[in-house]
Formats: C-alpha cells, structure tokens, sequence
C-alpha cells in the first residue's frame, strides 16, 4: 500500500505548481467561450487535471537509481494477451473442483493488480462521458491511448533517462487498463445524478457571462496594455523628439506613451466598433450609455482619463513635486491643490474597483463622465441559433434582393 501512497503524496504537492501555470490559460479560454468562470466547473476542470498527475505518478514512481537500473536482467516486456489469468490459476493452486481454492483467487496479489489497474483509468472514463461528452467507443479509444502511453513511458525508462524500462511493459495492462475506462463510462449515470449536466453547467457559464467583471475586465486591461507596449516600442525611434518628449518625461508621461494611448485607443478603438484585441479576446466590447456604437470623443474622454490622469496620477504628482518652486508661494499652492486634484482622482478610482468587484454593474467615474459601458459580446449557442431562426425571412430577403441584382446586371 505503501508504495500507492508515495506517489500520490507527490502528485498533491506538484498539483500546486500546475495549477498555477495553467489558471491564467484557463481563464482566458473560459472568458473567451463562456465570459464567466464557474465555481463547479472549475472545480471539475481541476479535479481532472489532479487526477491525470495522480496517474501519471502512480505509473512512474519511485523512481529507483540509475546505477541500479542499469544492473536489472529481467524481461522489459510481456506481450502475451491474459497472462495475469494463468498466472493467478498457478500462484493460487486454483482447482475447479475444489471450492476450497475458489478464495484463494480472490485474494491473490494478482487479482489486486488487476482491480488496482481497473480504477487507476476508471475516472478517466468517467470524466470522457460526463464532462467531454465522448461515446462509448471514443472513450475507449482514448483509455486506450492513455494506456498505451503509460505503457511507453515505462518502455523508454521514463523517455531515455534511464538506460532500460525500470517497469515491465505488460499488454495485459493495456486490455485492463482499457477496461477500467469502458467500466468508468457505463457507472457514468450512478455519479452524475447528483451533479448537473454539462448542458446545463455551459446555461449558467453562459448566463453569468452576460455580466462584466472586472476580472474580465483586468483581462482586456492587461492584454491591451501589452499592445500599448508593443505600439510604443514600434513608434519610438520615428517620434523620439528630445524637446518635446522631455517635456512629457517632466510630468511623468512620454511622447511615445501618448500616441501609443491616442492611436490604440482613441482612432483605432472607435473603428473596430469598440472592441479592442484584449476585448475581442474575453469577449467585451466599449458601447455609449444607451447601447449605441461609441463614438470618437467619447473614447477620447474615456481613456484621456483613464491613461492620461488617473493611471499616471502618482507619476505626475511626483514628478510635479519636484517642480515646486521655494520662492513663489503661489505657484507652490496651485502645484499642490493639481497634485491633490490628482491623487483625488487616483484613490476614487482604486475604491470604487475594490466597490465594483462586489457590485457587478458598478459603472466607474470616468465612464459616467464619458457615457460609455464595457458590454458581454457572448452569445451561447441556442442564442445563435435562434438569432438565426428569427431573422430567416429577414435574410432570405436580403439574398433574394441579391439575386435579383445580379440576374439584372
């Protein structure tokens, strides 16, 4: 038992640096389908993934020494199909017309193998027809690829790193190993009752994807200011004017920055209807108050705000610091009373994103002042379709118009 023990052990300590690489991954492929991120779907995601280094581990470790791999003799393969059964039969002196024996199969360390191999690949099965949606024979399939690439694994002595297989390569593994996948798959029904299904679980990823949150909204931020970057870095060289861009640097902005921010956001924005590549991405998309496409100006104040004021507020106050004059106690007051202004600015907006992570809708100040909204662009399915069943006449029309054209000319 002890030896099962180890490597689970170890796939729990490694599931927290896995989860971590894969989370940002993850969540961007969630917001991109669904725009939301649910508790039970996640937590059905992870739990797979758990279990697959659970596997994973319980197949390769421990990993014995190298120096004492090289040393073994024994049989690297078994390519003879139902062995365990012959060798069951023969490790418990099983006679057919003696009852008595008839035990001795049941506890035989053989047959614990073989059950130890049914429920290593029994979720795996489970999680093909419950969460993947795969039929009886896709699922299958793929225990048996998953099978076969255990098998391999031990075969190569773990990919070449060691000089033989330190494991036997057995294909009685491979049929049992498959069959615990075939067993996860029928027992499907008598786990699931309890859990909603998949249809169900993309209806509620779906709904809550109707909402914006700024997480989502953290998301398009950071993608979109990696384009900034990407902009300024492009545009540095041909508008490095020394005159001008150390008047910016002064007050803590760049030329380079500025243009970058007017280019992306306030002429490009307004011509891709509102939506950004970070927005395209999570599946957002900039519109007026009223729904409306957004229009130049008001891009113009929603992010001359954003990006000119209030992001670079603590920057600019620093930088406006150091400009304070000790001898003119009027030019002091007025750099002062900016500052304020600024930093005023700055800690609003930082409350009302700490207010706005527990109220949804929460609009900020400088989208108030601009009136424009961030809106969910995620249609499911269903919704498509009956998008599309709703405006058939609609459409027929139009390609018929169409034709009509054409037949004219």
């Amino acid at each position: 038992m002890t030896e099962y023990i180890f490597p689970i052990k170890m796939a729990f300590f490694i599931f927290p640096f896995v989860a971590f690489f894969i989370t940002i991954p993850y969540m961007l492929i969630q917001y991109r389908k669904f725009g939301s991120i649910p508790v039970l779907r996640t937590v059905i995601v992870y739990s797979f993934i758990l279990y697959l280094i659970n596997a994973y581990f319980l197949v390769i470790l421990p990993l014995p020494p190298i120096d004492e791999v090289a040393k073994y003799t024994t049989p690297t393969t078994q390519l003879i199909p139902f062995q365990f059964i012959s060798d069951m039969i023969e490790q418990s002196k099983f006679v057919w017309s003696d009852p008595s024996t008839y035990i001795e199969i049941i506890t035989n360390p053989v047959i614990y193998q073989v059950l130890y191999n049914i429920l290593m690949i029994l979720p795996f099965g489970f999680y093909l027809r419950y969460y993947f949606k795969k039929s009886l024979l896709e699922t299958i399939g793929f225990s048996f690829i998953l099978s076969l690439f255990f098998e391999l694994t031990q075969l190569s002595g773990l990919y070449g790193i060691y000089p033989r297989g330190y494991r036997l390569f057995d294909v009685d593994d491979l049929i049992i190993n498959t069959f615990g996948g075939f067993v996860g798959y029928i027992i499907t029904p008598l786990i699931t009752w309890m859990l909603p299904s998949k249809e169900n679980l993309d209806k509620i990823s779906y709904e809550r994807g109707k909402q914006v949150s700024f997480t989502r909204r953290f998301f398009a931020f950071v993608i979109d200011n990696m384009i900034v970057l990407f902009i300024m870095i492009l545009i540095a060289k041909p508008l490095s004017i020394p005159m001008i861009d150390s008047f910016f640097q002064t007050i803590g902005l760049s030329i380079n920055y500025v243009c970058s921010i007017v280019i992306y956001f306030m002429i490009l924005l307004p011509i891709m209807d509102g939506i950004s590549i970070g927005k395209r991405i999570v599946k957002l998309r900039v519109v007026s108050e009223d729904n409306e496409s957004v229009k130049w100006w008001q891009c113009v104040i929603r992010y001359g705000m954003l990006y000119l004021i209030i992001l670079p507020a603590p920057v600019i106050s620093a930088s406006l610091m150091e400009q304070i004059p000790v001898d003119s106690i009027s030019l002091q007051l007025f750099l002062i009373a900016v500052i304020g202004i600024f930093m005023i600015l700055y800690f609003v907006f930082l409350i009302q994103i700490f207010i706005g992570i527990f109220q949804k809708k929460k609009l900020l100040y400088y989208e108030r002042i601009s009136h424009t909204k961030n809106i969910s662009t995620v249609t499911s399915k269903a919704e498509s379709e009956a998008f599309v069943e709703k405006n058939t006449d609609e459409i027929n029309s139009i390609l018929v118009d169409e034709n009509c054209l054409q037949d004219n000319k």
